[in-house]
Order: structure tokens, then C-alpha cells, then sequence
């Protein structure tokens, strides 16, 4: 483990001398590598415990834009699919569908159908890049092939990319959103930042991408996009995420009209995912129950919790 996050580091500052290299020699060779890099996820190994999820799903026969999906379903089988209510999880940017595998059997076992899948370029989807809306369009391409749909439940970028799916005619009950990215400008100018483009490599990126999406950043924009949304919308966000800042579910819950924010602690970007209590939460929003009375579930609040009771177990909290 050491020995890779070793090579990776010295893979991205190889990469970002070879952009400030190729920026001294022309500002548009610096954005097509950046471009590129922007728009191709990282692809990393499945951990077994994903691939136990899979064994116990079925394989979904599903495309969008003429590409095939890997695509997988739980609970019901092809006679009383059509009965189930259907939720969707999505995962973030370099992710899985599977990452989200921990409320499969919560959903399952309130009687819906469950569907996720690895976008394109990403788990075991094929291409090497794709874009925001790409995703967003991925999303609605499967919830008209399998809709209605009760509830989306995404992670991270998923987010964003639901969000963009909403506002181009995506119908779903309610949404739950966890460690949401959702100020896309906030993404694009910490990554010019990181690699040092100049300005004119930052104004053709700039180009670049919004030709990539078809849209402008503006057009993309959650902030911009959340206060004409009408769906339900829980938001999950820990305090101590490192990957996407707090501040960013607290954004999402305050423009996004009547959403409401449950705020963790110590569980970070993905762990978050898979606590016990959080699983139960947003599984029982995601069909159909009120959202929590308690806004407030961090590391203080289980304490007291065992003290109270010390035959709780707290599953998920390590």
C-alpha cells in the first residue's frame, strides 16, 4: 500500500511538470492534457466484499449513448420486479455502484427493487473518460428504461450528477444525497489551481469542458440549479469528510428548498456509506419515511448513547 501511494504521488507531480512544461510551450497543448486528465476517472480494484454483493445480484441488461452498462438488480425477480418500488443508487466520480452496496439489503428488506451501475469509464462499464453530464444523462437514460422510481440515493459527484438529471426532467419521489459534490465551479478552479495552468490554458479548459458537457459550467451548477427543485432531499454530510468539504452539504440542504441535513461525525467520505445508523436512516427516508428528528449523529452522541444503554451495539462506527 505504501509502495502505490508512493507511485502516485510521484505520477501526479510527473504529470503536473509535464503540464507546467507544456504550458511554457503553448497554453492549448497545457489544457488538452488537463482536459483529459479532468474527464478520466481513476480505476480502482473491486474489494471482495463488493464482489460477494454482485454474486448475489442479477446482471441488468442496460445502456445508455449506444454503450453497454454493467448494471445489477436485488430483490424481486422478473415476474414481481414491476410490483417492487424501485430506488437507484448512484455512485461519485471514480467510484462504484456496489460502494453503496451496504443499503441493498435495508431496501431489499423494505420490499423494493434496488438497481445500481458503474457509469461509463468507470468499475467494469467500458470507456476511458466521460463527463458530469454524461452521468447525468446515464441516469436518466435508466430511470426511463426502468421507471417509475421511487428514490435516488447518490454519493458524492452522484449528487451533482442528480442534480443535473432533475433539472433536465428526471421524476423520482424523493433523494437522498451523501457527502454531495455540488459546487462544480468550487471543483474546476481548485483543479487549475492544483496543476498552476496559466490563464490562457485555464480560459481553454474552461472551453474545453463546457464543449465536452454540451452545457456551461453555469448551466451545471447545483447552487444555480437546487432552489427550482420540488423532490424531497435528505443530505448526509461528516464533519471530518477530506474529500468533499462539509460545507458542501450545508450548501446543498440551504438552497435546495425544504431539504433537510443530518450531520455525522468521524466517519469521513466513504465510511459514512456503510455506518449502521446512517444505512437505516436513509434507507427509510429513500422509502418513504420522515426524515430523522435528529439532525445530529457524530462520535458524542453514540457515546452518550451507550452509556445510556450499554446493551447497543454500535455497528458500522469504527
Amino acid at each position: 500500500m505504501a509502495t502505490s501511494s508512493a507511485n502516485k504521488s510521484t505520477n501526479v507531480r510527473f504529470f503536473r511538470w509535464a503540464v507546467e512544461v507544456a504550458d511554457h510551450l503553448s497554453p492549448t497543448l497545457a489544457s488538452e492534457l488537463a482536459l483529459r486528465a479532468f474527464l478520466t476517472p481513476a480505476r480502482r480494484p473491486r474489494p471482495e466484499r463488493e464482489r460477494a454483493l454482485l454474486a448475489r445480484a442479477r446482471a441488468l441488461p442496460l445502456s445508455a449513448g449506444g454503450l453497454p452498462l454493467a448494471a445489477w438488480s436485488w430483490g424481486g425477480d422478473d415476474d414481481d420486479d414491476a410490483t417492487r418500488p424501485t430506488v437507484l443508487l448512484v455512485h461519485g466520480w471514480a467510484g462504484r455502484g456496489a460502494q453503496l452496496g451496504a443499503l441493498v439489503p435495508a431496501l431489499v428488506a423494505r420490499g423494493r427493487r434496488v438497481v445500481t451501475w458503474d457509469a461509463p469509464a468507470h468499475g467494469d462499464s467500458p470507456g476511458r473518460t466521460t463527463t458530469l453530464a454524461s452521468m447525468a444523462e446515464v441516469l436518466r437514460a435508466v430511470a426511463d428504461r426502468l421507471g417509475p422510481i421511487e428514490a435516488v440515493v447518490a454519493h458524492s459527484f452522484g449528487g451533482a450528477a442528480t442534480t443535473i438529471a432533475l433539472a433536465r426532467g428526471l421524476t423520482v419521489a424523493r433523494a437522498v444525497y451523501v457527502a454531495p459534490l455540488f459546487t462544480i465551479g468550487t471543483t474546476i478552479d481548485r483543479f487549475v489551481h492544483t496543476l498552476g495552468l496559466s490563464r490562457a490554458a485555464a480560459v481553454e479548459l474552461e472551453h474545453g469542458l463546457a464543449h465536452a458537457n454540451l452545457a456551461r459550467r453555469d448551466d451545471l451548477e447545483g447552487r444555480r440549479l437546487a432552489p427550482a427543485m420540488r423532490t424531497p432531499l435528505l443530505v448526509v454530510h461528516d464533519r471530518d469528510d477530506r474529500d468533499v468539504p462539509y460545507a458542501e452539504g450545508v450548501a446543498t440542504a440551504r438552497t435546495w428548498p425544504g431539504a433537510r441535513l443530518l450531520t455525522t461525525g468521524g466517519l469521513g467520505h466513504r465510511r459514512v456509506l456503510d455506518d449502521a445508523e446512517v444505512v437505516d436512516i436513509v434507507a427509510g427516508f429513500a422509502a418513504g419515511g420522515e426524515p430523522p428528528r435528529e439532525l445530529v449523529l457524530d462520535e458524542a452522541v453514540r457515546l452518550e448513547r451507550e452509556l445510556a444503554n450499554p446493551e447497543r451495539r454500535r455497528v458500522g462506527a469504527t
